[in-house]
């Protein structure tokens, strides 16, 4: 019995190697989603410098050019051209640009919005709180698109006028997220101690409150953030989004749907950069909420 004893102590667990330490690593970080978000940030930031082509003027004699790995390709256009002759990674790099400055600009605008009034619903509740969340049950009620189309068709299609639909539609989930976390966070003992020494509400809210639910916000405004860029595409493709002639990936989508059979990368290209953009963008938040929540991370 003694000897076996000895030969489990001898055992030892080897480090893992090679294959199974880089799979580890890409289960512990999101390497594949800052890869792909990281690549598109610098297409976006880059492309009036790098784009090989003008996004918006084509050339008729090229159109319908297939990507470089189909037969027929050009290497003097990697992804193709589109039914116009224009480039589509030239595209692409505007759309991007196109599509991460409008989330951004919605994202902090609904960020904004949605933490003050959620912040100030929790703490002060009674009527205030009645109020404002009748306000987010009414926007939640409301059809989004039909309420944008309708929007779109009185005030017009452009980027002001989407960035206003999307941003009153964004705030209520925010509001609601961080209502719930100030509920719990008003009854700590720093708040009561804050309130003992004649703090008013506002720097209460402002300086105890807010930083305990940024975590929080942080990770509902990166899953947020791929349903703005898949909102926009659906309203882009439906016509009521960014006003062509401007690169929109939802508008290269409605473009390349009456071509899905003899040039199918016009629609696909732009459609499976909208899947991949939004796939990273809610497999970095899924992460972000493991590793910012203590009682995970211990798990």
């Amino acid at each position: 019995m003694a000897e076996q004893d000895n030969q489990f102590a001898q055992v030892e667990l080897k480090p893992k190697t090679g294959i199974l330490q880089v799979f580890d690593q890409f289960r512990r970080w999101p390497v594949i989603p800052v890869a792909i978000l990281f690549i598109l940030i610098f297409a976006a930031i880059t492309a009036p410098f790098l784009a090989p082509y003008h996004p918006v003027r084509g050339d008729l004699r090229e159109r319908a050019t297939p990507p470089i790995w189909q037969e027929g390709g050009s290497i003097d256009h990697i992804l193709g051209t589109d039914h116009q002759g224009r480039d589509i990674l030239s595209r692409m790099m505007h759309g991007a640009r196109v599509s991460l400055t409008f989330a951004a600009m919605t994202m902090a605008i609904g960020v904004a919005l949605g933490a003050l009034l959620g912040a100030v619903s929790g703490y002060f509740g009674g009527h205030v709180d009645e109020v404002i969340m009748r306000l987010v049950d009414l926007t939640n009620a409301l059809p989004f698109l039909l309420a944008a189309l309708v929007v779109v068709s009185v005030f017009g299609a452009s980027f002001r006028t989407l960035l206003i639909i999307l941003s009153l539609f964004a705030w209520g989930g925010y509001a609601r997220q961080v209502r719930g976390e100030v509920l719990q966070l008003k009854e700590m003992d720093y708040v009561a101690l804050a309130k003992v020494a004649g703090a008013s509400p506002i720097r209460i809210i402002w300086k105890h409150l807010l930083p305990g639910v940024t975590n929080t916000l942080i990770v509902v405004a990166t899953l947020g953030t791929g349903q703005i860029i898949l909102a926009e595409s659906t309203l882009s493709f439906l016509g009521v989004g960014i006003p062509p002639p401007n690169p929109a990936w939802g508008s290269m989508v409605a473009d390349g749907r009456n071509y899905i059979e003899t040039a199918w990368w016009i629609a696909i290209i732009p459609g499976v950069g909208i899947g991949l953009t939004v796939l990273a963008l809610n497999f970095l938040g899924d992460w972000l909420r493991d590793y910012l929540d203590p009682r995970l991370r211990q798990i």
